[in-house]
């Protein structure tokens, strides 16, 4: 499926807002609802789209939050990534080049809890090189995928 500009717009305006009514959408792309229900049912299956609900962390108690570069055995970038996407502290993930071959971003409740994290949990997964810890100042300044 290739995306044209309707679609764009669609994702575009859920990225906003992912409660955004299918009305309103097709208002302001001015197409019928119709065609946006067609679209977006295109979108999620194709997997081009995820709408998902982004807690805010800080509010819900997890006050301790970090970026985690690590370094990896070549052989055992996924299974740090599998290995990872276990863990309830860690939010997401994603594969890198460069310097390091995994970011993660967690979100703890104290610097106790984020120290014991990257010690007892983290710091166990078979094929971790290194990491290092990025530590976040005042949570997300701004979610710019809410």
């Amino acid at each position: 499926m290739i995306l044209d500009k309707i679609d764009k717009k669609i994702i575009e305006l859920l990225e906003v807002d992912g409660r955004t009514s299918n009305a309103f959408i097709a208002k302001e792309i001015g197409v019928s609802e119709g065609t946006i229900r067609r679209r977006l049912v295109k979108l999620l299956s194709g997997d081009y789209l995820h709408v998902n609900a982004v807690a805010n962390l800080t509010k819900i108690g997890l006050d301790s939050q970090a970026i985690v570069g690590i370094k990896a055995d070549a052989d055992k970038v996924e299974h740090i990534v599998a290995t990872l996407s276990e863990f309830q502290e860690v939010k997401w993930i994603t594969e890198t080049a460069g310097q390091y071959d995994v970011f993660c971003w967690v979100a703890l409740s104290t610097p106790k809890d984020l120290g014991k994290f990257l010690r007892d949990k983290l710091g166990c997964i078979a094929g971790l090189q290194r990491s290092e810890t990025f530590v976040s100042l005042g949570g997300i300044v701004k979610n710019l995928m809410a």
